[in-house]
């Protein structure tokens, strides 16, 4: 019985929080109603390979036809992931997250799971958001399935799953780029999050009258709990994180400046940055102005009045997630770009690029978003 306080507690303290923030928002978004803006993210070589890999793998015809038909759908121009594609998959099969067996896997969910892994980091809170709701629709899909559940706990756990599967929905919308029916829905989010603070105290008083509130029951309740303190701390509003290296040659660059938007930072004696970055929604917001949507971070890197930056069209990043980038000097004038998976084979590619005279080598920690064209030239 005490394991169920603290639930309880987290619940009162949840309700009052967002009673702040509901007076402290305001409706900025001005956008018609079939207003729609296209996002999509640039893919690597080596991430593009990993979905033909995927599909050639799968041995039934039928199935491979149709994750084909997917991949083609979701990208375009053979390296460009469209995220409103995305999104519309999603809604049409939707998605089960990580949690099913893998013995029962279905192709269709490993391919979702597959492309949520490549873009996770760029994604941010949006992929935490869709993390967590999964995690609590599962295992209340899971309880509803018990028989032996009192039918009035399987109604409450019904209606907080309900209440779940609306504010999953507006991610769909988010996703989809479309920001005015996301607006809408966001606007709600507020009674959404009030129903599903009454349903899990009712769902802990029922457990705890009938002695269920331990085992599946009891993860089920914690993870409802752990959603709402997450979902209460704003996320969409928090910082993004900014990391990579600095090298000339295979050296680090110590005391190299490294600035991303209004933040700035000093490389360690090995060439790291590692800094996180307080954001402000502002005209290069995606939607402009709304803390919700991507934001672009160029990371700008400044040695000996040679100034490198991260290309504008790849910085784009939601709230809550990061983005990396690797800069190697050589301290000549022409540079070119070199992808590359990963640093230690650096020493590798040095055979092929002997010739260059400056050039940068980008990393995709963590699955950056970006493709850099064969060796496409920069200033």
């Amino acid at each position: 019985m005490n394991k169920a306080l603290p639930l309880v507690v987290i619940g009162i303290l949840i309700v009052s929080g967002f009673g702040a923030v509901t007076h402290a928002e305001s409706n900025r978004i001005l956008l018609d109603q079939n207003q729609s803006l296209t996002i999509k993210i640039l893919l690597t070589e080596e991430e593009r390979n990993q979905l033909d890999e995927f599909v050639e793998a799968i041995k039934d015809d039928e199935v491979q036809d149709e994750v084909t038909c997917i991949v083609n759908y979701v990208v375009i121009n053979e390296y460009e992931l469209d995220l409103v594609a995305f999104g519309e998959i999603i809604e049409r099969y939707g998605y089960e997250g990580i949690l099913f067996d893998d013995m029962n896997s279905d192709p269709i969910q490993d391919l979702l799971n597959l492309l949520i892994e490549i873009i996770m980091d760029r994604l941010g809170w949006v992929h935490e958001f869709l993390d967590k709701t999964t995690a609590i629709i599962e295992g209340g899909f899971s309880l509803l399935q018990n028989r032996n559940l009192p039918g009035e706990l399987i109604v409450e756990i019904t209606v907080l799953v309900n209440h779940v599967l609306e504010l999953k929905d507006m991610m769909l919308e988010l996703m989809k780029a479309r920001w005015y029916q996301f607006f809408k829905k966001w606007s709600l989010r507020i009674s959404i999050i009030q129903g599903i603070i009454e349903s899990l105290d009712l769902v802990q008083s029922i457990a705890l009258k009938y002695g269920l509130l331990s085992g599946s029951v009891l993860r089920f309740v914690n993870d409802v709990g752990d959603f709402l303190t997450w979902f209460s701390e704003e996320h969409w509003k928090y910082p993004i994180h900014v990391y990579g290296r600095v090298l000339q040659g295979f050296e680090g660059l110590a005391d190299v400046t490294v600035t991303c938007r209004s933040s700035f930072i000093k490389t360690n004696e090995e060439g790291y940055f590692d800094f996180y970055v307080n954001l402000t929604p502002d005209d290069d917001s995606i939607p402009p102005g709304e803390w919700f949507g991507m934001h672009k971070c160029i990371i700008t890197v400044e040695k000996d009045g040679i100034i490198k930056e991260s290309p504008a069209e790849l910085s784009y990043v939601f709230s809550d997630g990061g983005i990396y980038w690797l800069f190697i000097f050589s301290g000549k004038s022409k540079c070119q770009s070199i992808y590359i998976d990963d640093p230690l084979e650096i020493n590798d590619i040095f055979d092929g690029i002997h010739g260059l005279t400056c050039f940068n080598i980008i990393n995709p920690i963590h699955r950056i978003l970006l493709r850099i064209f064969h060796y496409s030239h920069t200033n």
